[in-house]
């Protein structure tokens, strides 16, 4: 189970015009099928919610596409910003711009959420200004808010 993902020539029209794309991800736990035919299209400027009960595969999803090495992705296509991610290492796809926040919320205590961003914060162009992160999060609630979503913080 240790294959390379597929790979299809980068010109591809399925998602030569997605901010965002991922075909038909299949990632594995050990022998454990966990991811099985993910597809997604963003465009910039979208938002994207990943939905669904406990142990449906949400995190295992995030962790395949930020290329965390658990579950290793087997195949499919992972695209941003017509760069090929499912070509990548973490490392490289994190400095193309992909980030994991843990679900178990690993901060630092005692410090205020700015205080938490600004140290997470990697040079500029690679990561996001607190100011973007602010108007975006401010985005973001104003979409909710407008199309009656719940949400917690």
């Amino acid at each position: 189970m240790s294959e390379k993902p597929a790979i299809r020539d980068s010109v591809n029209p399925n998602h030569e015009h997605a901010y965002f794309s991922a075909w038909e991800l299949n990632a594995y736990y050990g022998e454990s099928f966990i991811v099985q035919g993910v597809s997604m299209k963003i465009q910039e400027g979208e938002i994207l919610a990943l939905l669904g009960r406990n142990g449906a595969g949400k995190t295992s999803t995030l962790r395949a596409i930020a290329r965390l090495d658990d579950p290793a992705l087997t195949h499919g296509e992972i695209w941003l910003d017509h760069k090929p991610l499912h070509t990548m290492k973490s490392y490289e796809a994190a400095q193309s711009g992909v980030g994991l926040v843990p679900e178990d919320r690993r901060i630092i205590q005692g410090l205020s959420v700015e205080e938490n961003l600004k140290l997470a914060q990697i040079a500029e162009p690679i990561g996001w200004s607190l100011e973007r992160i602010t108007i975006f999060s401010q985005d973001w609630v104003s979409v909710a808010n407008k199309r009656n979503y719940s949400f917690w913080w």
